[in-house]
């Protein structure tokens, strides 16, 4: 008995010894390490409501029927959501301007929206289409410009002003790869450790600007751009948790999903990180402070009755909503369906953005 005692308690001290040393060699190679798996026991955690600084409901017209909204951009002038194949183009007060619907079998169209980038300078939009590999352009009235063929990748972004970066398809054996702006390739970097095997669907992964940076997650790693390329930043911490490919993309393993961190959702905006995921038959909202990497707040849902999202204070209502968009130190917002008609507006049809600011923000985590 003494024996398998001391077997087991060195085997104990072993397994701490490994894991700590593990999780120093990650905080030595990326700028922070979230730990989600040491997180996992923390079931709630409140914060005082979100102050809205501005609300933008999105005009309610037959050319602007908005099932989800998906902001793909925001400037002084536009703000355009992704609804669908469909980009849909608002003034910053909501009101619709144009659309971006081009979808059939004819030279101009697209079978599927995969992928889109705007260019606010030229006002065009650059639209991917997975089913025919190829890269479209249109103004923002939706008039055709040009087709660029025999493009495989899964999403993209502009690296430069002469350059494209691309996260690429399954046949590739890099994970990005650099284009020219006339898509012939310049480059690819990181090469990837095992070949996708992937039975059922793959998910389109983004890239995402914040404070002219390009961040793009592939889980679970968070790279950022540097010197014409990408490279690890933030590393979130699942453990055994992380789910593996061949489970998180087959349909018929959908109970196995469970067991692990699956479907995660990340948005980083300045300091902070927007993490939402599935855990347990659980649905999981996260905000972060990436610079201490700290868990802020946290809400679970497990039943249709509860409200996803994080509480935000509009003219004096509280309601629900999860950040879609972060840009110049502004948080957008989308309000939780079913939460529009506490704001009284006129059309309660479409989605309702809501904005803060960074300094408000923090406001609700220093209090």
């Amino acid at each position: 008995m003494g024996t398998r005692f001391l077997i087991n308690l060195c085997y104990f001290f072993l397994v701490i010894f490994v894991s700590c040393e593990s999780h120093t060699e990650k905080q030595a190679e990326y700028e922070a390490v979230l730990d989600l798996k040491e997180s996992m026991g923390v079931e709630k955690l409140s914060i005082k409501p979100l102050e809205a600084t501005q609300m933008i409901p999105l005009e309610f017209t037959k050319r602007s029927v908005l099932r989800s909204a998906y902001i793909e951009g925001v400037t002084d002038e536009y703000i355009v959501v992704r609804n669908g194949n469909s980009l849909i183009f608002f003034d910053t007060q909501g009101k619709f301007l144009s659309k971006i619907s081009r979808m059939g079998n004819g030279p101009e169209e697209y079978i599927e929206n995969t992928y889109s980038w705007i260019d606010f300078d030229k006002k065009e939009a650059h639209v991917y289409d997975l089913h025919r590999k190829s890269v479209k352009r249109y103004d923002f009235s939706g008039n055709f410009i040009e087709e660029k063929k025999n493009v495989h990748l899964w999403s993209f972004t502009e690296l430069s002003s002469d350059r494209f970066i691309a996260y690429n398809d399954m046949l590739s054996n890099f994970e990005f790869t650099i284009y020219d702006k006339n898509w012939n390739v310049k480059d690819s970097i990181i090469e990837r450790k095992d070949k996708f095997n992937i039975k059922d669907f793959n998910v389109i992964k983004s890239f995402q600007i914040s404070k002219n940076n390009i961040f793009f997650y592939n889980a679970p790693i968070i790279y950022q751009s540097k010197n014409g390329g990408m490279f690890p930043k933030i590393f979130l911490e699942k453990g055994n948790l992380q789910i593996p490919d061949e489970i998180q993309y087959d349909l018929s393993r959908k109970n196995e999903k469970q067991r692990y961190i699956w479907n995660d959702f990340v948005t980083l905006a300045g300091d902070y990180l927007f993490l939402s995921y599935y855990y347990d038959n659980k649905k999981y909202d996260d905000i972060w402070n990436v610079k201490n990497q700290k868990l802020l707040y946290r809400n679970t849902i497990s039943s249709p009755d509860e409200l996803p999202g994080v509480p935000i204070s509009v003219n004096g209502e509280e309601v629900r909503g999860w950040i879609r968009y972060f840009e110049n130190d502004m948080f957008y917002f989308v309000v939780s369906e079913g939460e529009q008609e506490k704001l009284n507006v006129d059309n309660e049809e479409n989605p309702i953005i809501v904005v803060t600011d960074l300094k408000t923000f923090e406001k609700s985590f220093s209090e």
